[in-house]
């Protein structure tokens, strides 16, 4: 009987743990699980930046457009875009070069993001017009791309 329980015993001291293979297969699917959240948290990590970049601008675009039709300092205001340093820039006057650089107001962009379309655009005191008229500005992260049109009025579509 004695030798009967040892052995019972010992067979089920032996089955505790797991196997090399089990070991193998759970971290294999830990691995992909993690490196699909790894890809998916990085695809919507990008897609956060250039929404943040678009709606930077945007606001920058409305401000500079509220600023002119409010005739703010009785002039029209504008925003520029800068590569080095990159920043998008908001000025008081006709034009970006002719605008007093005491009273810029720089933002920094992201430099991963590409902007294309504009180096200035320009509201109009009290009208809000837009100069040039009927602006795209585009936002690339090297996957996707958002667009931000200005007509002729001043009316920002994002």
């Amino acid at each position: 009987m004695k030798s009967r329980r040892t052995s019972i015993h010992n067979g089920l001291a032996l089955r505790r743990g797991f196997t090399l293979i089990e070991i193998l297969i759970v971290t294999a699917i830990m691995t992909l699980v993690a490196g699909l959240g790894l890809f998916m948290g990085l695809d919507s990590y990008r897609r956060s930046q250039l929404r943040n970049e678009e709606g930077s601008l945007v606001g920058l675009l409305e401000r500079a457009r509220n600023r002119a039709m409010n005739n703010f300092l009785e002039m029209p205001h504008g925003v520029h875009f800068d590569s080095s340093p990159p920043e998008f820039v908001l000025f008081e006057g006709a034009s970006y070069a002719a605008s007093d650089p005491a009273t810029r107001e720089a933002v920094s962009r992201n430099a991963g993001i590409t902007v294309n379309g504009f180096t200035d655009v320009v509201f109009d005191e009290l009208s809000g017009d837009a100069n040039p008229a009927s602006t795209t500005i585009s936002l690339y992260d090297g996957t996707r791309s958002v667009t931000i049109a200005i007509n002729a009025e001043g009316q920002i579509n994002w």
